[in-house]
C-alpha cells in the first residue's frame, strides 16, 4: 500500500513526524495528518507531542503487519481499537480486515472510505451502518453489495458515490477526486 504525497493535492508544509517497521505518520504543518500503519501499530510509542495531536489524523491506511517476501497474509485482521480514537478521520483505507461492522466511524466526518481484501461478516448490517455515515462521499470496495443494500444505502446518503477501487484510483490520478484535507 503506497500513496503518491504530490497526488494529495494539499497545501502546507509536509513533513514526516514519526517513522518505525509498523507505521509512518506524515504531518501537515506539524500536526499528524496522514498514518500509514499496520495492525500492530501502537500509538503509545508515538513521542509524547505527537501522541497528545494523535486523534486529530485525517487520513488512515490501515494494513496487515509486514510480511517479508511476497508473504500474503494467511488470515484476517481485527481492526485495532486506537483506530475508534479517529474523530476527525475524513478518508480510510483498510485492506485484509474482518468486518464486523462500522459503528466507530459514526462519529467521525468520513468521507472517503476504501475496503479490499475484507471479510465481511454480515453485508446487509455493513451497508446499514455505510448509510449512517453523514459525510460519507466515496464507498470504494471490491465486493458486491446486493440491489437492497446499494438502495439502503442511496435512500440515506443520496450524494455518496460506490466504487471499484480502480474506477476510484483512476478518478484520483486525473484529479477528478481530491483527497480530504
Amino acid at each position: 500500500m503506497a500513496i503518491d504525497l504530490d497526488q494529495l493535492r494539499v497545501k502546507g508544509d509536509k513533513s514526516m513526524m514519526f517513522f518505525d517497521q509498523k507505521g509512518l505518520l506524515i504531518g501537515l504543518n506539524n500536526e499528524p495528518f496522514l498514518l500509514m500503519a499496520g495492525t500492530d501499530f501502537d500509538p503509545n510509542n508515538l513521542p509524547d507531542e505527537i501522541l497528545k495531536q494523535f486523534t486529530h489524523i485525517k487520513i488512515v491506511l490501515l494494513r496487515p503487519p509486514l510480511m517479508l517476501g511476497d508473504k500474503q497474509p494467511e488470515r484476517y485482521y481485527l481492526i485495532p481499537t486506537w483506530l475508534k480514537e479517529l474523530y476527525t478521520l475524513e478518508y480510510l483505507r483498510i485492506n485484509h480486515f474482518e468486518i464486523d461492522d462500522l459503528q466507530f466511524l459514526k462519529n467521525t466526518s468520513i468521507k472517503h472510505l476504501i475496503v479490499s481484501n475484507a471479510n465481511i461478516k454480515d453485508k446487509k448490517k455493513l451497508a446499514v451502518d455505510i448509510s449512517k455515515l453523514k459525510y460519507l462521499q466515496y464507498i470504494v470496495c471490491d465486493f458486491i453489495f446486493s440491489t437492497q443494500e446499494i438502495t439502503e444505502i442511496q435512500l440515506n446518503l443520496p450524494n455518496a458515490i460506490i466504487l471499484a477501487e480502480s474506477e476510484y484510483n483512476k478518478k484520483i490520478e486525473s484529479g477528478e477526486i481530491v483527497f480530504p484535507h
